[in-house]
C-alpha cells in the first residue's frame, strides 16, 4: 500500500491552497482552515456554504498577505483543522471529523 506524504506549509512542491473568491476579494474572513493530506490539502473558507460555489486555487504565500493572522496555524498537522468565530478571534485547534488522511 502506498502511503501519501504529508505536505508541509512550506514544501515547495506544494505551493498552493484552496480558497473561495470572497475570502481573495476581501469580502468575507477566514474561519475555517482544514489541513488534509497532499496536494491541495491546505483549505482556507469563510465558514458560509460552499454548494453552487468554485473553489479558487491560490499559492499559499498570498493567502499570507491577505490575512497574515493564518501564520498562527502553519504548523496545523494533517488531520485538523483551526476555527474562529471572526478575524479577530483566537483560532481554536482540532481534529478534523471530515479529513481525507
Amino acid at each position: 500500500m502506498k502511503t501519501e506524504r504529508a505536505m508541509d506549509w512550506d514544501d515547495p512542491l506544494d505551493p498552493i491552497a484552496i480558497t473561495t473568491d470572497e475570502i481573495i476579494s476581501g469580502e468575507l474572513a477566514i474561519v475555517l482552515v482544514t489541513h488534509d493530506a497532499g496536494h491541495g490539502g491546505w483549505q482556507f473558507m469563510d465558514g458560509q456554504d460552499v454548494s453552487g460555489r468554485k473553489p479558487v486555487v491560490i499559492p499559499k504565500s498570498e493567502l499570507l498577505q491577505i490575512d497574515p493572522t493564518i501564520k498562527e496555524i502553519t504548523d496545523l498537522p494533517v488531520g485538523w483543522r483551526a476555527v474562529r468565530d471572526s478575524k479577530d478571534e483566537p483560532w481554536r485547534r482540532e481534529v478534523n471529523p471530515n479529513a481525507r488522511q
